[in-house]
């Protein structure tokens, strides 16, 4: 049974994994919004669809250059240097192998979308292959000691460099090479920081039977993975090869909002909670109870932060972006409704890697992929709307599988998952309808009636957890009030 002082260390070090964690993830996004913003002033929708088109490039390389090992590294109880060398000559390996073959397949991605200017594009952004690579061992030492402090520094700076520079291009009629630079740049510098502060140096040795033991568990992870990002960016390849790139910059956009809060608070989450969740170990009782707090504080953050979303999404959207980028207020109304479940189904998904089941998770993957196609079809042959209404129910799907599966494995079933969070969801909801309903009768200009509407949205949720005496919104409450205590 674990003493009372090491529970005390491990929930400090979880808390202050969670403070700057947060910190990096909110503080960069928000830096990267704020970029965004002001690059939407200045470029059109359709400079940012090209660049939205080459991500989905990007994201499957990705997947292929980490393969699972990142996750297997910090899953593994004592990594000793040769299992860190053996993953970067990997990782570097596999980059170098793609990034040939990225600069041999841009011409024909760039016919698949019927963008000519595509090619040099994706050649160009190739490069970022190899930073990536070069990171991945870096960030994964830094992850296993929770040290979160010096991922947000790096985060903000390169954040915040690469945003002034874009911005710069950008009003100097670079177009979308002034995202392309930005991308880069952002990698460079992070990467950079990472090998200056780590120190951290490899050699020559390969250590082959510890690269079968991390692939063992990575592989399923790598095709998981391959499946979820194949399928999570399937929406911006229908609506880039059927309609144009206006309409994906459109749909991005709208993506990119809602993703903004939804999926960066959830990566916080899932990223302190990983390895916290593997020194548990097998001790059931005390993960089950962690995962219950994870998904009350995740749910009572995001649920009412995606309902106001989708309230103010037409005073949002005018106010930040300008009328040239309206015909995205209801795609933000429909994705942020739909993005309000990624938490609770995300980190469903991560209780299984702490457990071991890749092989599960990868099942998983597959049978909701298949029940996905659908919504693929619909966008194809139908339009754009009607695929994000079957998006919506289809987020409903892929929590339920989720959750019952990982119900099972830690004996927190799903009928006890819905009843912790279904309080949150009332109070966002009746938040939401509240907002909705004032915005519609305030006949003032959007600025106002924005900074109005989530004044009184922020104050009447606050009001309604503290008449509710909402677990998860206490227990956020107790960790704020500590950590202001701790600045002090």
């Amino acid at each position: 049974m674990p003493s009372a002082p090491q529970n005390k260390n491990l929930h400090d070090r979880a808390t202050q994994g969670f403070m700057w964690s947060f910190t990096e993830n909110f503080t960069g996004q928000g830096i990267t919004f704020l970029i965004g913003v002001i690059l939407a002033r200045i470029l059109s929708p359709r400079e940012f669809g090209l660049i939205g088109m080459t991500g989905v490039v990007f994201a499957i390389i990705q997947t292929f250059v980490d393969s699972g090992f990142s996750q297997a590294l910090i899953r593994r109880d004592k990594c000793t240097d040769s299992d860190y060398n053996t993953v970067f000559i990997f990782n570097l390996g596999v980059a170098v192998l793609l990034l040939g073959i990225v600069y041999w397949v841009a011409p024909f991605v760039a016919l698949f979308f019927s963008e000519g200017e595509l090619s040099p594009i994706i050649r160009v952004l190739s490069i970022s292959v190899i930073l990536y690579s070069l990171s991945i061992v870096q960030t994964t030492k830094l992850i296993k000691k929770l040290d979160f402090k010096t991922l947000a520094k790096i985060s903000l700076g390169s954040s915040l460099v690469s945003g002034i520079i874009a911005v710069y291009l950008a009003y100097h009629g670079f177009g979308v090479w002034s995202l392309v630079w930005r991308l880069l740049i952002s990698q460079f510098l992070s990467t950079s920081i990472l090998w200056l502060h780590n120190r951290w140096m490899p050699h020559r040795g390969f250590d082959f039977v510890a690269f079968k033991e991390l692939f063992t568990f990575g592989s399923k992870l790598l095709f998981a993975s391959f499946i979820n990002v194949v399928f999570d960016k399937a929406n911006s390849i229908v609506v880039g090869r059927y309609y144009n790139p206006v309409t994906l910059g459109y749909y991005l956009r709208a993506d990119q909002i809602s993703n903004l809060p939804s999926s960066q608070i959830t990566n916080v989450i899932q990223r302190v909670s990983y390895p916290i969740l593997v020194e548990l170990g097998n001790d059931l009782d005390r993960m089950r109870n962690g995962f219950r707090k994870l998904i009350q504080v995740s749910t009572v953050i995001i649920f009412p932060i995606m309902c106001g979303l989708s309230a103010v999404a037409e005073p949002f959207v005018l106010t930040l972006l300008g009328d040239r980028w309206s015909p995205c207020i209801l795609y933000l109304r429909i994705v942020s409704i739909a993005m309000m479940l990624y938490p609770l189904h995300a980190i469903n998904l991560n209780v299984l890697n702490v457990k071991g089941r890749s092989d599960l998770f990868l099942r998983l993957e597959i049978i909701k992929k298949v029940v996905f196609i659908p919504v693929i079809a619909v966008g194809a042959f139908v339009g754009v709307l009607p695929m994000l209404w079957c998006f919506l129910a289809y987020s409903f799907f892929a929590f339920v599988i989720n959750a019952y599966y990982t119900g099972c494995l830690i004996q927190y079933p799903i009928h006890e998952q819905i009843r912790d969070v279904s309080p949150v969801f009332i109070l966002s909801g009746i938040m939401g309808l509240a907002l909705f309903s004032v915005s519609i009768f305030l006949q003032i200009p959007e600025p106002i009636k924005l900074t109005i509407l989530v004044i009184f949205g922020a104050i009447l949720y606050i009001i309604l957890c503290e008449l509710t005496k909402n677990q998860g919104y206490i227990q956020i409450k107790q960790m704020a009030l500590k950590m202001m205590r701790g600045l002090k």
